[in-house]
């Protein structure tokens, strides 16, 4: 009963709209090989409890990688490790900010995991999440009721609108930190 009288309903994304279950879509390295990216990108989030960073590992599960020293997980920004004498920086822009990290943004549509080696960017891998098959009948369902819907997201700008647009969502915020959702 309480529900037919709501007038707006805020949602989060990931395991709610989509699957949060995520697959590589790009790789992108800047001024550095591919594979020695991977093996220091890989290497980190491999420690990461992140959804995002499990995604990146999950098709590297049987290659050997360097050990990571100093890790590091900041929720909402990234994480951070020494490995081989580097410092390895994986994670959102807010994360390069954090270091102050000049970088190109991407404009892949996804979740977006940046690289930075020894404070010098490296590069981004973009990641996809699908949209659960019963996301959009309920959106339909919702408004139909009159229900306004509110996405909240730690995903960039574009990603938030793509989803939003797919979907038919009226509004979004995006980029923000666990805390922020709840404020």
């Amino acid at each position: 009963d309480k529900l037919s009288n709501i007038g707006k309903l805020i949602t989060d994304k990931t395991g709610t709209l989509t699957h949060g279950s995520f697959t590589v879509k790009d790789i992108s390295p800047i001024d550095i090989d591919v594979d020695y990216f991977l093996n220091y990108l890989v290497a980190l989030e491999s420690y990461s409890s992140h959804p995002v960073g499990r995604a990146i590992c999950h098709d590297y599960k049987n290659r050997k990688f360097p050990v990571v020293n100093n890790f590091n997980e900041t929720i909402g920004y990234g994480c951070e490790g020494d490995i081989e004498g580097h410092h390895i920086i994986a994670g959102s822009i807010k994360m390069l900010n954090k270091y102050n990290i000049e970088y190109k943004p991407s404009n892949c549509s996804g979740s977006i995991v940046y690289l930075a080696i020894d404070n010098k960017y490296k590069g981004y891998v973009c990641l996809a999440d699908t949209v659960k098959d019963d996301a959009q009948p309920m959106v339909d369902l919702l408004h139909s009721r009159g229900v306004r819907i509110v996405l909240l997201t730690g995903d960039s700008e574009d990603n938030a609108k793509d989803i939003c647009k797919k979907l038919g969502i009226d509004f979004w915020y995006s980029g923000l930190l666990p805390e922020q959702k709840m404020t």
